[in-house]
């Protein structure tokens, strides 16, 4: 049956990328710009430890990793027609929040609706140059278009996920007859107890990931509503992990690979 490598997943479990469309253009933007950029950084908090508003008690928590996307529309930060544009439609089965620990849980409690540092970016991007006219048109997208990119992934708890079973494989290993040659490549039997467990908080920190990127949608719609007051809380679009490609622009959708 094959193993799963928590360092083949890697730390920033569902590190992905949600695109969307502002239905603005540059001349929209320019006259805002500075304003703009300093309200998102003063709604979206960013860097190392970032810290948000948003507190999650035990049950919120439980909520939130079994849930995603899901959880976080359903709790005001969204909309339904979200989740049509997000992968797995914003929830990912199978998760199992009683394998994800405590320190984990811990690190996430206040880091909801944060950016973090590293590659993690927001980013409002010009639409400068269409290379294939007939996906340009697929996705409503125009030179001159104004996006928001957005990168971002499970946070502490992903971190913390991946060291700590990256640490469990590697001690297990000779009991399953594994010899690493890297102990970067720690790995389980995907059958064995440790490997479920693997897989159950690796579906947990998805959930995390998607609901983290719902929010920071919805923050920075919020955004930019204070800056452009006749912005009607438009910015639809995608979220993209791996190779995963949704996207869908006022309720129109189409599907493709990166």
């Amino acid at each position: 049956g094959g193993v799963v490598s928590a360092g083949g997943v890697g730390f920033d479990i569902s590190c992905g990328v949600r695109c969307l469309h502002t239905g603005l253009k540059r001349a929209d933007i320019l006259t805002v710009q500075h304003a703009l950029a300093d309200a998102l950084f003063k709604h979206i908090p960013a860097g190392v430890g970032s810290t948000g508003a948003i507190h999650l008690n035990s049950e919120q928590m439980h909520d939130m990793l079994t849930g995603g996307a899901r959880w976080a529309v359903a709790q005001g930060w969204g909309s339904a027609a979200d989740l049509e544009r997000i992968e797995e439609h914003g929830q990912m089965p199978h998760a199992r929040p009683g394998c994800v620990s405590a320190l984990a849980k811990a690190r996430q409690r206040e880091e909801m609706g944060t950016l973090g540092s590293g590659n993690h970016y927001l980013e409002v991007q010009e639409v400068t140059e269409i290379f294939d006219t007939a996906a340009a048109s697929a996705f409503g997208l125009a030179a001159g278009d104004v996006m928001v990119m957005i990168h971002c992934g499970s946070r502490g708890l992903g971190h913390q996920i991946g060291s700590e079973f990256l640490l469990r494989m590697a001690a297990e290993a000779p009991a399953h007859g594994l010899h690493l040659p890297d102990r970067e490549l720690a790995c389980a039997p995907i059958h064995s107890d440790l490997g479920q467990e693997y897989l159950g908080a690796m579906r947990a920190a998805i959930n995390c990931a998607l609901a983290n990127r719902q929010i920071l949608t919805h923050l920075c719609r919020e955004a930019f509503g204070r800056i452009l007051p006749g912005f009607d809380g438009r910015l639809s679009g995608v979220n993209a992990s791996g190779t995963s490609v949704q996207r869908g622009l006022d309720g129109k959708g189409t599907r493709a690979n990166s």
